[in-house]
């Protein structure tokens, strides 16, 4: 349950720091916002058919189901240093830019969902329930503390070295 609730947080604060960064550098607040929150969605829905496909192969080995928790957890730090080099460059990504990078992490959040929903769950209906809340309270609470405390009082910088240090230490969780 912590690994989801890591995940729904990281996935919240990513969206809100490249949400952030497309309207300061666009100098437009409201336009596509639909367009950008539908494309994190969009990778959430990639990223569990991704790896129930990935699942449903029915390899027996645990190494390869630990590996793909592996994979997905330092992917979304390399997304989250990959970010911070953006931002350090000033480059302006555009939309179609920031929608990929919404996608992708959208990807890897939904993926860490699924793969701890199915890695080792002796009943999957009965961990279900506890790993949705615990989505739900992390990215709660990952939006909360995005928009009052780690962007207006770190940066978005230090906030992207934080989430992606956050990522490499959950490698453990798994």
């Amino acid at each position: 349950m912590l690994l989801v609730f890591i995940a729904g947080f990281m996935g919240m604060v990513f969206e809100t720091m490249l949400i952030l960064i497309y309207q300061s550098h666009s100098g437009i607040l409201y336009q596509n916002i639909g367009i950008l929150l539908t494309a994190f969605m969009a990778g959430l829905s990639i990223g569990a058919i991704l790896l129930d496909k990935i699942y449903r192969l029915n390899i027996k080995n645990l190494y390869v189901y630990a590996l793909a928790g592996f994979v997905l957890l330092f992917s979304l730090a390399l997304l989250n240093f990959f970010l911070n080099d953006i931002i350090s460059s000033n480059l302006f990504l555009g939309l179609a830019g920031t929608s990929f990078l919404l996608i992708i992490s959208g990807i890897f959040v939904s993926g860490i969902f699924a793969h701890a929903s199915l890695f080792r769950a002796a009943n999957q209906l009965s961990t279900i329930a506890p790993l949705y809340l615990a989505d739900v309270l992390g990215g709660s609470l990952g939006s909360l503390l995005s928009t009052f405390i780690l962007i207006p009082f770190l940066g978005i910088i230090p906030t992207g070295i934080l989430l992606g240090v956050l990522s490499l230490i959950s490698i453990i969780l798994q």
